[in-house]
């Protein structure tokens, strides 16, 4: 890999590449390691929806047909981590030309879409066609074996949606798009386990479950591809496939692919592999002790990611010495994550278990702690790894990946042979062990930095945090016996604290303790920016629009606001002075324009007794005052109706009173009455109906409506359930389909529709 190809390398994952200098300063090591907190938001979400339903799918499904489904999820990851190094072929030329304006830019896009097809139908026949090809393989029971062959091409169904997410998501990276990447990843994780759990609940097996996935999988795969290529430029959407613009890309691909197997294929594999030698029972097991730690092994391959950019940069421009602490600060900051939660899991390890599941699988507890010791393995050499990688070194570094991951199969078959599904554990961490000196030794030599130099900078200052959140843990444990999540969860916390606490007061490394002291904040912010991208997502695809517009809406209902009172409105206006903007000039505007209605109403004369629904300050009143007999100007709120007494001090045709439209006494009649931004805060349906009926209870035979109500987005107009849920423009048109109202005029600004009714006589 050239330096063009390490330039647009840069733009695969997390922040901006560090300027040059004369080594790494405060603020870009602390700026890396905010990208390595921050890019793994959908892979934790993930990881705890994962972990989260082990305990309702192996209760209702069983150990057997729960291993089932994990063999299956095995073979469909398995077959989806072979693309030709597509996708980050994908993400690194649309990095280096996001507006496509090269031709040769939409053209590779394309192609790499045919091939992603033809990837994608061949896997799902591939997955499919096993369902046929297991009698005996897998030691099924005969209900076993009778409900595989559907599995199986359930599996085929996510294998093909899969293909259409990974495109959608290289696409995504390409254009620094990170949050939507992870919020589709998140989207499927949620809503697939969510469901799937219901689905069980209600009484479904694992062909409901299967379908479930499949099905969901499809569909948010179809919505995301469909809003990922309609964000495309439209000059380019439909440039032809060319074979001779994938052709350059064709051994960084290929380099890729084999780097990303070597690195993830004992994990990805393992429960296969003890599918077909011990039958699926016991996938269920090692598949139970592999949960925690994979999550927390896909999380080190994320916080790495973030330091590539710079990595691919400074291998370019940089010096020796910058290199050389860009590998320290990786190799660092990953021990830094990983030692205290592999430590706290390894401890905890049989408390975990048997707070988790009401029947804890054999030998899960030794796979979970051997695991556990894996990650810690990994941590030291997944930095190296993307180090070399961003340097271009990828013969020297595949043929250590692929060495030792072909090794690690041979080990893996003979120890499962031999002793079972620990014996796969003791081959992953073997190898990873293996791998990571390796690598390490690779990385130190091409920076002139000595191995044993290179481990000492980097676990400098960890002793005594590790001893600290170690001895604590395994105290607590043992006083404790938790026995409860809440006390297992307080142990845990507890032990990592003491880790963090002994790693401040020690020599450990400013940009650290700055980050490690403002680690609580940000889950929150990770929430934020996944929720407002997820938000702004939705809302460009047609029925998922119209789902979250709902969602949201019933949130609405549900909170706190959902029904107007004195209290929220008091804040409002105890908070600021004209809380809603009205005497900005489109505010004002807008008063004119319903002032204007009723001039042409009275003609030259003064309306009758006039009621005004929600006077607020009174600035609408004033405009009242001149055009009408009697005004009557009520509100919820004593705090608005005593500054509206105050500007209309001097008015002598006028009274106010504190009511409520809803509970508070009968009124009227009246020939006037005004609503203006009124009925928009009666957003239950039941409340809505009971307003409209009480104001037209309000009104005299030929007596007068004007409302004002603010426009709201097109999904409330065309939605299945706008009937049900009225907003904007939809209120109008409630209003003038009661009987004996009707529509006199209306009119509209670019906020609000305003609109003029009169009750029919007798």
């Amino acid at each position: 890999m050239g330096h063009d190809d390490m330039e647009r390398e840069a733009h695969l994952a997390g922040p901006p590449a560090v300027e040059v200098g004369p080594m790494l300063e405060l603020a870009e090591r602390a700026q890396l390691i905010r990208g390595g907190l921050l890019n793994y938001t959908g892979m934790l979400i993930s990881g705890i929806v994962g972990i989260a339903i082990v305990p309702t799918m192996l209760g209702h499904l069983g150990f057997e047909a729960y291993g089932l489904w994990v063999a299956v999820l095995a073979v469909v990851v398995l077959i989806g981590e072979v693309d030709l190094g597509l996708s980050t072929i994908v993400t690194r030329e649309v990095a280096a030309d996001p507006a496509y304006e090269k031709n040769e830019t939409a053209q590779l896009v394309s192609s790499a879409a045919v091939g992603y097809l033809v990837l994608a139908v061949a896997g799902a026949l591939l997955v499919a066609s096993l369902g046929t090809a297991i009698d005996g393989g897998l030691k099924l029971s005969d209900s076993a074996r009778e409900v595989a062959p559907f599995v199986f091409v359930m599996g085929g169904v996510l294998s093909l949606s899969g293909r259409a997410l990974a495109f959608s998501i290289a696409l995504l990276y390409g254009r620094r798009r990170f949050g939507s990447a992870n919020a589709i990843t998140a989207v499927v994780a949620v809503v697939g386990g969510i469901g799937s759990i219901l689905v069980l609940f209600a009484g479904g097996g694992l062909r409901a479950v299967a379908a479930w996935q499949a099905g969901v999988t499809s569909l948010i795969a179809v919505a995301a591809l469909a809003a990922v290529l309609r964000a495309q430029p439209t000059s380019r959407r439909r440039a032809r496939p060319s074979w001779r613009t994938l052709r350059p890309q064709v051994r960084f691909g290929i380099s890729s692919q084999i780097l990303t197997l070597s690195v993830n294929l004992l994990w990805v594999v393992a429960p296969t592999l003890v599918a077909a030698m011990l039958g699926t029972r016991l996938v269920a097991s090692y598949d139970v002790g592999r949960k925690f730690p994979f999550a927390l092994s896909a999380l080190n391959w994320r916080s790495s990611e973030s330091f590539f950019p710079a990595a691919s940069r400074e291998s370019r421009v940089g010096n020796l010495q910058r290199r050389r602490g860009l590998l320290e600060a990786v190799t660092r900051w990953n021990l830094v994550l990983a030692l205290p939660l592999s430590v706290v899991l390894f401890l905890l390890a049989p408390n975990l278990l048997s707070v988790w599941l009401d029947s804890v699988p054999p030998h899960a507890t030794a796979v979970l702690r051997l695991l556990a010791a894996v990650v810690v393995a990994d941590a030291f050499g997944l930095g190296a790894v993307h180090i070399l990688w961003a340097a271009g070194r990828m013969r020297s570094l595949l043929g250590i990946l692929s060495a030792t991951t072909l090794a690690g199969l041979g080990i893996a078959l003979i120890l499962l042979w031999q002793i079972g599904i620990v014996g796969v554990a003791i081959a992953l961490l073997s190898t990873t062990a293996l791998r990571s000196t390796l690598v390490l030794g690779a990385a130190s030599r091409e920076h002139d930095f000595p191995l044993a130099h290179l481990l000492a900078n980097a676990a400098r200052g960890l002793t005594m945090p590790l001893i600290a959140g170690t001895v604590v843990t395994f105290a607590l444990r043992e006083l404790i016996h938790p026995a409860g999540w809440i006390g297992l969860i307080s142990v845990g916390l507890a032990g990592i604290v003491a880790y963090l606490v002994a790693g401040s007061l020690g020599p450990g490394r400013e940009e650290e303790r700055e980050i490690l002291n403002s680690m609580l904040h940000v889950p929150l912010l990770a929430v934020g920016i996944v929720s407002r991208r997820l938000r702004g997502f939705l809302r460009r695809i047609g029925p998922l629009r119209s789902t979250s517009y709902l969602l949201r809406e019933l949130a609405r209902m549900a909170g706190s606001r959902g029904r107007p009172n004195a209290a929220v409105f008091d804040y409002e206006f105890a908070e600021k002075v004209d809380p809603w903007d009205y005497r900005h000039p489109s505010e004002q505007k807008r008063h004119l324009t319903a002032a204007r209605m009723l001039d042409a109403l009275r003609a030259d004369r003064r309306l009758g007794r006039t009621l005004e629904i929600g006077c607020a300050e009174g600035m609408f009143t004033e405009l009242l005052l001149p055009r009408c007999e009697e005004v009557l100007a009520v509100d919820i709120s004593p705090v608005a109706l005593e500054r509206a007494r105050f500007r209309c001090a001097r008015s002598t045709n006028l009274a106010f009173a504190q009511w409520d439209l809803l509970h508070a006494p009968e009124l009227g009649p009246f020939d006037l009455v005004v609503a203006m931004d009124v009925l928009d805060y009666f957003i239950r349906p039941s409340d809505f109906s009971r307003a409209q009926s009480r104001i037209l209870g309000l009104l005299d035979d030929g007596g007068h409506l004007l409302v004002s109500t603010k426009n709201q987005s097109e999904v409330f107009e065309t939605a299945w359930w706008r009937r049900w849920i009225q907003r904007g423009r939809m209120i109008n048109e409630s209003l003038a389909s009661l009987d004996g109202l009707s529509l006199v005029q209306s009119d509209s600004t670019t906020s609000h529709t305003l609109s003029l009714y009169v009750r029919a006589r007798g």
